[in-house]
């Protein structure tokens, strides 16, 4: 809340991005990914699925809300990998525009324990 009121942000701003923000934590915590999500508009989203691998690793995808910050710090290896095997077995992989720009995750050794 400092931010706003530092830089002088309207109220009406604030209120909304207050609103989006807690749209957004609503979804990230509800463990499903909803068709009209963030995370389905903006591809850039962490999203549910993301989160929750989070919270069941803890040493990975720390970015809780844009997916960037793991792609670019790599910390987000181990669900990418997971994801690319649970699509070779034919079930249902999770994933977004970072794929599409990284090198293919199948050579990463995930912990299953």
């Amino acid at each position: 809340m400092t931010g706003p009121l530092l830089f002088g942000s309207h109220i009406v701003c604030l209120y909304i991005w207050l609103f989006l923000r807690v749209l957004e934590t609503i979804e990230g915590h509800s463990g499903y990914e909803f068709p009209l999500g963030f995370s389905t508009f903006l591809p850039i989203m962490s999203g549910p699925v993301r989160h929750d691998y989070h919270h069941e690793k803890f040493d990975c995808n720390y970015g809780s809300t844009m997916a960037f910050w793991d792609w670019l710090c790599g910390t987000d290896a181990q669900f990418r990998a997971l994801q690319h095997e649970k699509a070779a077995r034919g079930e249902h992989g999770w994933f977004d525009l970072f794929d599409y720009l990284s090198s293919p995750a199948k050579t990463i050794k995930v912990k299953t324990t």
